[in-house]
């Protein structure tokens, strides 16, 4: 059972590196280049690139919800683990997945992400954003999304 928790870590790790670099390729993304492409007719890639670039207030907010719900669901999966492995529960549980969960999770999860998506945004951005969209309309189909958007324009204002 062990070795599904740490699986199922390593996943929502992957996920919060995914949702740090799209963050950060959102923003870094040559937005010309992605609209030639769309209006040209490469892919469908490059036209859904090119609407979620349009919104993009939306699009952030569907960025951070995702990383901060990986957020959650990876120190519940790490307590999990640490159960598992140790038998340890409780405040222990959560201090030492904490200590161990933080350094992993700013550089692998945070850092390494965003400069990869930095420097190579406009064909990580091409792949990511059917992931996007995905995570877009489940975000808008559940209320979450509309819901932090309205708040968000509403303390702008």
């Amino acid at each position: 059972m062990a070795v599904l928790w740490l699986i199922v870590v390593v996943l929502l790790l992957m996920a919060s590196a995914f949702f740090s670099g799209s963050e950060m390729g959102l923003y870094c993304v040559n937005r010309l280049r992605v609209r030639l492409q769309a209006e040209r007719g490469h892919d469908a890639r490059s036209r859904l690139l090119w609407r979620l670039v349009q919104q993009p207030q939306r699009t952030v907010m569907t960025t951070l919800l995702g990383n901060n719900l990986v957020g959650y669901l990876l120190t519940v999966a790490g307590i999990a683990f640490l159960a598992a492995a140790t038998g340890l529960t409780g405040a222990r549980a959560d201090f030492y997945v904490a200590v161990a969960l933080t350094p992993l999770v700013f550089v692998f999860g945070d850092v390494v992400p965003k400069n990869w998506f930095r420097i190579e945004a406009n064909r990580l951005m091409l792949l990511a954003a059917p992931v996007l969209r995905a995570c877009e309309i489940l975000g808008r189909l559940s209320g979450v999304l509309p819901f932090v958007v309205w708040i968000s324009r509403l303390s702008a204002r």
